[in-house]
């Protein structure tokens, strides 16, 4: 799903993915990674400007987008932000 990144900067955008899956999965204290961790970790590592292009490839893998509409209304930087973070954790939980 990183194909549309130009490959100079797919190693750091699978980075980015992999970091932010990686803090969600130990912040749930999960034992693997759930489809919903991961696509959720994704949606939240992924510029703003490219949440487009991310529903639909969703769409195309046959991925329902509907429970994970919250994670587009912002961006990486808003998560980076403890108001936002908290305020999208409370709502998982």
């Amino acid at each position: 799903m990183v194909a549309p990144v130009p490959e100079l900067f797919r190693d750091v955008a699978r980075q980015k993915i992999a970091g932010k899956v990686g803090q969600l999965a130990l912040e749930r204290n999960d034992i693997s990674i759930s489809q919903e961790t991961l696509i959720q970790g994704y949606i939240m590592a992924t510029p703003k400007r490219d949440h487009k292009f991310l529903r639909k490839k969703l769409r195309e893998k046959k991925i329902n987008i509907t429970p994970y509409e919250k994670y587009f209304k912002y961006s990486p930087e808003d998560y980076q932000n403890k108001k936002y973070a908290a305020k999208t954790h409370n709502n998982n939980h």
